[in-house]
């Protein structure tokens, strides 16, 4: 029973250690990448694109709630 506590301990610090040491390189590889010229092209890329959609689906979804709204309107006048 002893036994079983110390290696659950044990098992739980090395798994701590794993993890951050996958969050440290994921972080360092983002901030060398962030450095590059190819990296930056790419995100201006996707922020446009993004950029591009999100205004798209928003209006659409004003337009979507103008609609409603007048249809609920004339129900009540009714």
């Amino acid at each position: 029973m002893f036994f079983k506590k110390k290696k659950e301990k044990t098992t739980k610090k090395i798994d701590k250690l794993v993890t951050w040491l996958i969050i440290w390189w994921a972080v360092a590889g983002m901030i060398w990448l962030s450095q590059t010229k190819k990296w930056k092209e790419v995100t201006q890329e996707v922020k446009n694109k993004s950029k591009n959609i999100f205004e798209k689906t928003h209006s659409l979804f004003w337009k979507t709630m103008i609609k409603l709204i007048k249809l609920t309107k004339k129900n009540k006048n009714d």
